[in-house]
C-alpha cells in the first residue's frame, strides 16, 4: 500500500495519567533537527537529534481535540 505524504507533519504526544480517574497531560511537540527526517530511535535515545517542547505550540481547540 502506498500513501502520500504530509508535507509538514508535526508529531505531538500526550499521556493519559492516572487510573480510576485517568486524566490527559498538556501535549508537548516533538521537533527532529535538520538531519533526521523523523522521529527515530537515534534522534531520541543516542544522538540528541530532536527536541521537546512542552507545551506544545498548538492552539487551546487543537489541544481540546487532541485530549
Amino acid at each position: 500500500m502506498v500513501e502520500k505524504g504530509l508535507e509538514r507533519p508535526r508529531e505531538v504526544e500526550l499521556a493519559v495519567l492516572g487510573n480510576d480517574e485517568p486524566m490527559v497531560s498538556i501535549a508537548g511537540e516533538i521537533t527532529p533537527d535538520i538531519k533526521h527526517e523523523f522521529y527515530s530511535y537515534e534522534s531520541k535515545y543516542t544522538d540528541g537529534g530532536a527536541d521537546l517542547q512542552i507545551p506544545a505550540n498548538i492552539s487551546d481547540e487543537q489541544l481540546t481535540e487532541l485530549q
